[in-house]
């Protein structure tokens, strides 16, 4: 089986000042062989695991030497340039489908450099378990050389015979990922000469120095939630969950940020769905959601409300509400309006016409301010499926 690959998105900015961008997201060519269980692809492209980041130019390999158990290997440069600096990476994985009927995993290694110095280096876990109404994946990334994990993740469904859903996540990770050529974000901007590449930076610096100041200045973002979803009719569903998000302290950094970043402390959201299908029609569903919000800081309420409606085989209109109240411990008061409606047009089985249009009107009220602001926001597009 071969396959040519090409995706890329290109944007006019028309503003005055404006530019253009162009994104090429893939550009390879891909082989594989059923008898001798090989693979490989070759051109831009996108991690498919093995702890890769994001897009690279490179190549990717596989070998299937057992039943259900595949080598992979890959190497490459990031599509993303940091400065002037040159980055490199390669790594392998060694990928197991069937560890048990219900367990499927890898395990893998990868090593970038920047500048000829090591920027990353990592070893990974990835798992996967599917029994029944239940199925879990898991991640864990740690950082040999900055010793810092970079991902512990565990999420996972239970779907019972009545078609109650309960969703459960887990997510501790640096932002951004530990690596060493971070460290050129954190400079003096008043500096004569701000460093582009590492090796400028080692002028003045050790390794050691740098490496201790990424993870002074790494913080970690954990996220949890826990959802059920319960049917209590034929056309109608109920559902609550409660969501917690916490992102950590950044160490001082001289002049950049003397005093460091505090943490956000726990966020907390306690949320309540429901949501509606086939009421006035074959196609049409209603999603109302109330959502409580808080913090140390503020406390937060969010009232939403969403309608698909499929008038015929052409006509699709999705309109919806939001509102949105918070105060905080300053004493300002924050509303905020939003309306939306979205409508798609079908020509013939292909090709379809979309629009939607927006509206935000905000308040913000305290002993010392007053202030109002409107914003509006249009799209008009078209899609072909060939």
């Amino acid at each position: 089986d071969m396959r040519f690959v090409f995706r890329d998105a290109w944007t006019a900015d028309l503003m005055p000042e404006g530019r253009n961008k162009n994104r090429l997201s893939a550009l390879y060519f891909e082989h594989r062989s059923i008898p001798l269980a090989t693979n490989i692809r070759l051109g831009r492209q996108s991690a498919t695991g093995g702890g890769v980041l994001g897009r690279f130019d490179g190549v990717q390999a596989g070998y299937g030497f057992r039943p259900k158990w595949r080598l992979n290997a890959v190497a490459g440069v990031p599509v993303d340039t940091l400065l002037d600096s040159k980055r490199r990476f390669y790594g392998g994985w060694l990928e197991a489908e069937a560890l048990t009927p219900e367990l499927s995993g890898s395990v893998y290694g990868i090593q970038q450099t920047i500048d000829g110095e090591i920027d990353r280096r990592a070893l990974g876990l990835e798992l996967r378990y599917f029994n029944g109404g239940v199925s879990a994946s898991s991640v864990f990334d740690y950082d040999t050389i900055l010793k810092g994990l970079n991902i512990a993740s565990v999420q996972g469904t239970w779907i019972g015979e009545d078609s109650t859903t309960v969703n459960a996540l887990y997510d501790r990770r640096s932002t951004p990922m530990l690596m060493l050529g971070n460290a050129l974000f954190f400079q003096d901007p008043l500096a004569p000469n701000l460093a582009t590449r590492l090796k400028d930076l080692l002028g003045s610096s050790t390794i050691e120095a740098l490496r201790q100041n990424v993870k002074a200045t790494t913080s970690y973002t954990t996220q949890a939630l826990l959802g059920v979803t319960r049917p209590v009719s034929k056309n109608w569903q109920a559902g609550a969950d409660i969501r917690l998000t916490n992102v950590g302290a950044i160490a001082p950094v001289p002049v950049i940020l003397p005093e460091g970043a505090p943490s956000t402390g726990n966020l907390w959201s306690l949320g309540g769905q429901l949501i509606g299908t086939n009421l006035y029609s074959e196609r049409d569903t209603h999603v109302f959601s109330v959502t409580y919000l808080t913090g140390p800081s503020y406390s937060g309420k969010l009232f939403i409300y969403n309608n698909s409606t499929q008038l015929d085989e052409a006509w699709q209109l999705e309109p919806s509400l939001k509102f949105y109240l918070q105060n905080d411990n300053n004493g300002t008061r924050t509303t905020r309006w939003s309306p939306g409606l979205r409508v798609s047009w079908r020509l013939g089985k292909q090709a379809t016409l979309e629009s939607e249009i927006s509206l935000e009107r905000s308040k913000l009220h305290s002993s010392t301010r007053d202030e109002k602001s409107s914003r509006a926001f249009y799209y008009l597009g078209g899609r072909f499926d060939f």
